[in-house]
C-alpha cells in the first residue's frame, strides 16, 4: 500500500508512467566519487547484478536526502540515474545509525522508468546493508523486478556510498519445479542473462503457462532429460539455473539460498528458513 501512494506521487509530479518512447540521455556525475569502480568481488553465494553510486547530504540530519546516484552494469556502464526521491529515513538523536526507508525513481537509459524501494539500516560514513526492490516495464531491465536485491554498501569516507546489488540464491515452491525436480522444492541460481551463455551442445527446450500465467520455457538434456535452465517472460533475460545440475561441489555448498518463491506453496512440515526473504508471489 505504502509504495503504491509513492508510486501515485511521484506520477503526480509529471516523471510519467513506466513506457517512454524512446531513449534517454543520461547526466555525467559532476563528483568524480560517482564514476564506476568496476565490478566488486561477489561473495561466493550471491550473483552480482548491478551497482549503485550514490552522494548523500548527511548533514541534514532532520531528513536525509540523496543528492545524486548512478546505476551501473557489470562493465562499468552507466545505465540508469536517479531523477527523484522521497527519504523517511531517521537517524535517532545521540546516533551515528541511519534507518533506511527510502523510495525514487530512475531514469533507465532505454528511456523507461523504474521506481525503487530501499530499506535496511546504515552506520553513517561507514557501511550499511539493504534490501531494494525494483519495478520496472522496461523490455531490457525486466529481470529487475524478479526478485528484492540483497544490497550491501559502504562510504568512502565522506558522503559517496557505492551500493552492490545481488541476486540472491532462491528456493522456489511453484507445482512446475516439483515435477521438475521430483521433489518438494527446486534450488536456483540466478544469473543476468549477459552473463550466461552455453558452450557446448545443444538443449531441447519445452514451454507452457507456469503458476504466474506467463510463458516459461525449460531447456533440458536431450539424452538424459535432466532440466538444465529455465526462463521467461516474467523474469526478462534472467537464467534460472537449477543448482543440483553443477557439477562443482563447491558451487553446490555455495549456492546457499537467500529467498523464497511461492513460499504460500511451501509443503507443511518443510523445514523452514526464517531468514529467507519471502517472494511478492
Amino acid at each position: 500500500m505504502r509504495f503504491a501512494v509513492i508510486y501515485s506521487a511521484l506520477l503526480a509530479c509529471g516523471l510519467g508512467v513506466f513506457a517512454a518512447p524512446s531513449a534517454a540521455r543520461l547526466s555525467k556525475p559532476s563528483n568524480p566519487g560517482l564514476e564506476s569502480a568496476g565490478a566488486p568481488e561477489t561473495p561466493p553465494q550471491l550473483k552480482y547484478a548491478f551497482t549503485a553510486k550514490i552522494d548523500w547530504d548527511l548533514n541534514n540530519v532532520s531528513n536525509v536526502w540523496l543528492l545524486h546516484c548512478y546505476w551501473y552494469d557489470a562493465e562499468g556502464q552507466r545505465f540508469g540515474e536517479i531523477v527523484r526521491s522521497t527519504d523517511d529515513g531517521v537517524i535517532p538523536p545521540g546516533t551515528n545509525y541511519l534507518e533506511l526507508l527510502i523510495y525514487y525513481v530512475v531514469k533507465l537509459e532505454d528511456g523507461y522508468w523504474a521506481y525503487v524501494r530501499h530499506t535496511g539500516g546504515a552506520i553513517l560514513r561507514k557501511t550499511q546493508n539493504g534490501v531494494v526492490r525494483v519495478e520496472t516495464d522496461s523490455p531490457k531491465y525486466k529481470w529487475m523486478t524478479l526478485i528484492d536485491f540483497v544490497g550491501p554498501g559502504s562510504f568512502n569516507g565522506t558522503e559517496i556510498m557505492t551500493v552492490h546489488h545481488y541476486f540472491p540464491n532462491v528456493l522456489c515452491h511453484c507445482a512446475d519445479c516439483r515435477k521438475i525436480t521430483g521433489s518438494t522444492y527446486s534450488t536456483n541460481v540466478i544469473v543476468p542473462g549477459d552473463g550466461f551463455s552455453v558452450i557446448k551442445g545443444t538443449p531441447k527446450t519445452y514451454c507452457k503457462r507456469a503458476d504466474s500465467g506467463k510463458t516459461m520455457t525449460s531447456n533440458f538434456c536431450g539424452d538424459c532429460g535432466s532440466t538444465l535452465w529455465r526462463e521467461g517472460e516474467t523474469f526478462g533475460d534472467a537464467r534460472i539455473i537449477k543448482a543440483g545440475v553443477l557439477d562443482d561441489a563447491g558451487a553446490l555448498n555455495d549456492a546457499k539460498p537467500a529467498a523464497e518463491l511461492y513460499a504460500v506453496n511451501r509443503v507443511r512440515g518443510f523445514l523452514r528458513w526464517p531468514k529467507l526473504n519471502k517472494s511478492r508471489r
